[in-house]
């Protein structure tokens, strides 16, 4: 991609490419503002030139061409990232480069009300699209300028009752040929017409379906604000199961022959849009969903963070007691996500981007904790690429939903996939003992998971008294808002014989259970450190309890080989020869038999012979010790 393409792109001006990223561009007398997305911007401030692309912000200083809003947007290097500028613009506006051939594959006609041709709209393949007006000659103008711009399907609105807004052309020919009346306005999300041109569609039923992104959403924010006064009511329709970036014309080529059917129970079901842009709550209402409908379809593929953990818009908690390297498990566990590299023993499906926030280290601590991290994993630069960003907010007072909010207005920059706070009760204002303290943290997070799309990730320490004594829901210091409200829990509890070992269990809303497992703190020759999984060690937990003298539970598992050799042993004289041979209580040789028997790829193989007053436990060697280090 060249900067010429991109550049010859916005030919006729630069104002779309304003309007797609700043939905609220306003003409301002021979130029544009609106509010600057690279600060808190409350009257707008940032001046643009449509003509020439410039663009300036009298409050942060910000300026540039569109290249470098781009860069400020995505948070990348003009100088070293301005391939990816490029890309990245392309993809947006749908470019393609001058030497890669371009197919027309449709054309949409927009006439006034009488039936007149005003211009046409090209579809080329791969996507892009043009504009063109008659000549009154028998040719073609490729340029809109003074053109009335109307709504698509003018003639036809003018009879409909009822019509549906989507973002396309595509889109509404679809809904068409289900018997639907649906319109649309040139120019995709971001581009919308003057009020005088929705006179048309005074006192009918409006429906908007917006396109699963963030720019389909507020295009029709946009769109329900206009028509505010004008349209008789107004519902907005987030379409089930749709996938990201999907629009309408999606939907109905995976819903199938019952698409029409469905639809029409969706749209009854869809909520009023109760006006102004202020409160989220105000636009959607009450979500109510028709569980009939749910049955008809199956639901879409859960967005996986980490397989069977955790997906894209979860709470996860990590708990720990002091010294346990809580905060270095995290942080393993987020260069493990952006790298895309498999975590401990969880598979890590893609790469994501993460936002990790921590409160505690200076910028020379965190620094050289995260460059060992990272050696001791073999991840470099290139495997992170952009994809891991650090707020340190130590000293920057960030509490309460008010700092929750100046990290999101962070995060709708970056758009990450994850976000880490690191410890909880920095963000804490009130009492950790308090349920409606509690609350607010718990509930703002949720605001901030809904808003931007990411999984959240706090890290919380364990209440006092010994951890291992305790069940995995009674973790987690304060209150028991804090033990219930997660949709992942993650904890370590030392290990009962070795400093360097933790337990970790886990507890999941949405997933089956997974047995507990060890993992210990390793260090390589050259001063990297992480955690490692440690089959070999039995994840018993130190409690009030436990004995300093007790030996490792894979002390015994050479006297288990030894016992067994390459042959098979009922389960009972194995078990009595091998408490006979070590000395173990009944109990400690019950915990050692579940540990060598547990997981996949288990030690020791159980067996059980069935039939005719036949049932009988066989036990045999299953993976060696010494080759399952």
């Amino acid at each position: 991609m060249e900067k010429t393409t991109i550049l010859s792109h916005f030919a006729g001006g630069f104002l779309p490419f304003f309007r797609h990223y700043l939905p609220d561009v306003q003409k301002n007398g021979q130029g544009y503002k609106s509010c600057c997305p690279f600060h808190e911007d409350h009257n707008p401030s940032l001046s643009i030139e449509a003509e020439t692309g410039k663009f300036f912000c009298h409050g942060c200083n910000a300026q540039g061409d569109i290249f470098t809003f781009y860069s400020l947007m995505k948070n990348l290097n003009p100088k070293t990232d301005f391939r990816k500028i490029l890309v990245g613009i392309a993809d947006d506006f749908s470019i393609t480069p001058k030497d890669q051939p371009m197919k027309l594959i449709n054309t949409y006609d927009y006439k006034d009300e009488a039936g007149k041709l005003l211009y046409q709209v090209l579809r080329y393949e791969p996507k892009t699209f043009r504009q063109r007006r008659p000549d009154e000659k028998g040719g073609w103008i490729y340029s809109m300028k003074d053109i009335r711009r109307v709504l698509y399907q003018l003639p036809d609105l003018t009879k409909a009752d009822g019509v549906i807004i989507v973002e396309g052309e595509k889109d509404a020919d679809s809904l068409g040929s289900l018997g639907f009346m649906a319109t649309t306005a040139s120019g995709g999300a971001g581009n919308w017409l003057p009020v005088e041109e929705l006179e048309v569609l005074r006192g009918k039923e409006v429906i908007l379906i917006p396109d699963n992104d963030e720019a389909g959403v507020k295009h029709m924010q946009k769109v329900a604000s206009s028509l505010e006064g004008i349209a008789g009511t107004i519902r907005r329709l987030d379409l089930p199961g749709l996938p990201k970036k999907g629009d309408i014309s999606d939907w109905i080529a995976q819903t199938g022959e019952d698409a029409k059917e469905q639809l029409s129970v969706l749209i009854t079901s869809a909520p009023q849009y109760q006006g102004g842009l202020a409160k989220k709550e105000e636009q959607q209402g009450l979500k109510i969903i028709n569980a009939a409908f749910w049955l008809a379809y199956n639901p879409p593929e859960p967005d996986q963070i980490i397989k069977d953990i955790f997906d894209a818009g979860d709470k996860l908690a990590v708990i720990g007691s002091s010294k346990l390297r809580k905060s270095f498990f995290v942080q393993q566990m987020m260069l493990s996500i952006a790298a895309g590299n498999d975590f401990l023993s969880w598979r890590i499906p893609n790469p994501r981007k993460v936002l990790y926030c921590q409160f505690e280290l200076r910028d020379h601590h965190q620094h050289r904790r995260l460059r060992r991290m990272a050696g001791a994993m073999g991840i470099t630069p290139d495997h992170l690429e952009d994809r891991l960003q650090i707020i340190n907010a130590r000293g920057l007072g960030i509490a309460g939903p008010e700092g929750i909010e100046r990290v999101k207005r962070e995060a709708l920059k970056f758009r990450p996939e994850v976000i880490v706070f690191d410890p909880l009760y920095k963000l804490t204002t009130g009492a950790e003992n308090a349920a409606e303290d509690a609350k607010v943290i718990l509930s703002a997070f949720d605001a901030l998971a809904e808003e931007t799309g990411a999984a959240i990730v706090y890290v919380h320490h364990d209440a006092k008294g010994s951890p291992g004594d305790r069940d995995i829901r009674d973790r987690g210091a304060g209150s028991n808002v804090l033990g219930r409200d997660y949709d992942a829990c993650i904890t370590l509890t030392a290990h009962a014989q070795d400093p360097d070992a933790a337990i970790i269990d886990v507890l999941l809303r949405n997933y089956p259970p997974q047995a507990p497992f060890t993992i210990m703190w390793t260090q390589d020759n050259y001063g990297g450190y992480c955690f490692e999984v440690r089959h070999d060690l039995m994840p018993e937990k130190k409690t009030s309890k436990t004995k300093a003298s007790q030996p490792l539970p894979s002390t015994y598992m050479p006297i288990a080989e030894s016992i067994l050799g390459n042959g098979e042993m009922e389960v009972t004289p194995f078990k009595e020869a091998l408490k006979i041979q070590t000395g173990m209580s009944d109990r400690r040789l019950r915990a050692f038999f579940n540990w060598a028997t547990a997981g996949d790829d288990p030690f020791i193989i159980t067996n059980t012979i069935r039939g005719f007053r036949m049932n009988k436990k066989w036990v045999r060697i299953g993976r060696k010790f010494n080759d399952g280090k």
